[in-house]
This record gives structure tokens, C-alpha cells and sequence, in this order.
């Protein structure tokens, strides 16, 4: 099966051979395209197979780096000669477009069609969980915590509506734009099912110095599964080791013990009690400052 190419680079992606398609997440030399998908020349099924690698496309994870400023892409390239209507109906469904058709090869192969479209935008993966840019579309599942009393509690903000989720969701989207990028807000989706779980977040406060602020906040109808720590630990892991952060903390008020215990669990320390450092909601309030260094995060880590 000929390798269609990349049309940045110029250069063939590399192939992986699932049964009956083929896939690869390897993407191309130049890092444009995260995850291709290939159909075979002598397929007599192309379109259920396409619509099986674009299945898996819906779920896969994206490498756990940060996605640069162009974007990625994922793309579905096909033998011309093979296919038929139906794959190209499956492909605009899907939100494909075609990008260009390759020449033939001078050794007399097929032509190629090239569809490509954005990539999911998740940033980190775990064995349980996917965190990716929050989207408008978000914006119900975001206020199910933001709508909750108890939720917000310990928070800054108090409850709202889902206009002001959206209103949130718009104003991170826009910081997260920016050059170079300081803010990572990402939401927190179930791999199973897909529910947004809660929200972590990660703030490059003082670049020069290699410092940033984490935060997270969840559902409460999933506390006490694990998934907080699961995903802050993923938060910090990309922060250390993609980021070369060299301090992460985070901070809680002393009665939001659930919030402690996942920065405790994670190995960070509790290296100061702010005392009533915050007018909220009617009451001075108390603050812990938990924090970790590269160092210390990277002795956590399994060899």
C-alpha cells in the first residue's frame, strides 16, 4: 500500500497495520497531522471500514503534549481508483474535507484523495480520562458543578447560570490563544461515556522563573472516585516534564479537606497557612499553600 503524503512536508506518515484498515498515530515528519487513517487499494468494503477508523478516531488521545499554534490534524487518505461515493459522503458527515488529490506515483500506483479535518483538541490522557480545551458546547456540563452549592462552596465565585458558564468558557478560550500560551484550562471527559467530569486547571504566573498555579474542581456526584487526582496528577506530570516547569503549587481553603488530600496524595507539601488572606462570601478566610518541585515530581515517577 503506497504512503500518501504529508502536503506540509511533503513527506510519507508512518503506518501502523490494524486488521482490515490501516492507522497510525505517528502522524508525519513535520508534526501537522497527529493521526492518519489509510483505506487499502483492494478493500471491497471501503466505506464500513472507514467508518470503523473513524470510530476509533472519535475516541483515541491525541500524544500528551501541547498542540502548537497551527493546530493539528487528522486526515484519511484513499486509492481513488477503489473508492466511491459513499466514502466521500461518510468523510463530509464527519466533518472531512478534501485537501488535494495526489498524482499518480511514477511507478504507475493509484492516485490519492486526501481529506483532513482538525483533531480533537485533548491535550492529556489517562488509562480513565481524556482533558481537552474546554469548548462553548461545554457549556451546560460546566455549569452542573457551577450550578451547585456545595460545589462552589470553597470557591471564589458563587453559583450561576449556564449563560455565565459560557461567558467563563468564551473568556479561557481566548487567554488560551495567546503567544506564548500561560493558561491551560481543560475539561475532564470520562473515556467511557464521554461525560464531562469537572474542569482542571494550570497558569504559567511567572515564566521566567519556571512557576505556575494549579486548580481543579469537579461534579459532585463523582467525588471520591479518584478522578481529581488522576487528572491533576496528569496536569502536573505535562507541566514538569512538556512545560519544564520548575514549581507547581496550589492552594485550598483548610476546611476543603477533599481538595488537601488530592494535593497531599500527589506529594505535594504543605508549606504555608495564609490566615484570613481572603474576604469570600461574607467571611475571612484561610488559605494552605501546597506546592512541588521537578525534582520531587520526577522521583514519583516509575523508572
Amino acid at each position: 500500500m503506497p504512503h500518501p503524503q504529508c502536503p506540509f512536508c511533503r513527506q510519507p506518515a508512518g503506518w501502523a497495520q490494524v486488521p482490515r484498515f490501516v492507522y497510525s498515530q505517528a502522524g508525519c515528519a513535520c508534526g501537522a497531522l497527529g493521526v492518519w487513517f489509510g483505506i487499502p487499494a483492494d478493500s471491497d468494503e471501503g466505506a464500513d471500514q472507514l467508518l470503523a477508523a473513524l470510530a476509533i478516531d472519535e475516541r483515541v488521545a491525541l500524544p500528551p503534549q501541547p498542540v502548537g499554534s497551527s493546530g493539528m490534524l487528522s486526515a484519511v487518505a484513499y486509492d481513488t481508483d477503489a473508492t466511491t461515493r459513499g466514502l466521500h459522503r461518510v468523510l463530509e458527515s464527519r466533518g472531512y474535507q478534501m485537501s488535494l488529490v495526489e498524482d499518480r506515483t511514477p511507478s504507475g500506483g493509484p492516485s490519492w484523495a486526501f481529506w483532513a479535518r482538525a483533531a480533537r483538541s485533548a491535550l492529556l490522557a489517562t488509562p480513565r480520562l481524556v482533558m481537552r480545551d474546554l469548548e462553548e458546547s461545554d457549556a451546560a456540563g460546566v455549569n452542573a458543578w457551577e450550578s451547585d452549592p456545595e460545589v462552589v462552596r470553597f470557591q471564589s465565585t458563587d453559583v450561576g447560570t449556564v449563560e455565565d458558564s459560557l461567558a467563563y468558557i468564551r473568556r479561557v478560550r481566548a487567554e488560551s490563544m495567546l503567544e506564548p500560551r500561560l493558561l491551560y484550562q481543560l475539561g475532564v471527559l470520562r473515556r467511557d461515556d464521554e461525560l464531562l467530569l469537572g474542569r482542571v486547571g494550570l497558569r504559567v504566573l511567572r515564566p521566567e522563573h519556571r512557576e505556575a498555579e494549579i486548580w481543579y474542581v469537579f461534579r459532585r456526584d463523582v467525588w471520591g472516585q479518584g478522578y481529581a487526582r488522576e487528572a491533576v496528577g496528569a496536569l502536573l506530570d505535562h507541566g514538569f516534564s512538556a512545560l519544564g516547569l520548575h514549581r507547581i503549587y496550589g492552594d485550598c481553603d483548610p476546611r476543603n479537606t477533599r481538595s488537601a488530600q488530592v494535593m497531599e496524595k500527589l506529594g505535594m507539601q504543605r508549606e504555608a497557612h495564609l490566615r484570613e488572606n481572603w474576604w469570600l462570601k461574607g467571611e475571612w478566610c484561610d488559605s494552605w499553600i501546597f506546592s512541588i518541585l521537578d525534582r520531587e515530581w520526577a522521583a514519583r515517577r516509575p523508572a
